[in-house]
């Protein structure tokens, strides 16, 4: 039983390991450009920013390309 136990903790882990979020804190629209800030936050470390730049697709949908690194100090 303790090591079907231990196994489901490392099964937890190993999911949650796997959960980056991302968030948005800022954008802008520079000469019909959409640059947005970017927090990729990994569940285990630390938090890393940076400046990405956004074009929408046909159906709306946005694809991003990071231009600038460490926009954390």
């Amino acid at each position: 039983m303790k090591k079907l136990a231990l196994a489901g903790i490392l099964f937890s882990m190993v999911a949650f390991a796997n959960c980056t979020q991302y968030r948005v804190i800022d954008s802008a629209n520079v000469d019909g450009k959409l640059y947005v800030t970017v927090i990729k936050a990994p569940f285990f470390g630390g938090a890393e920013g940076y400046v990405a730049k956004c074009d929408a697709d046909a159906s709306g949908n946005l694809k991003c390309k990071q231009v600038r690194l460490n926009v954390t100090n």
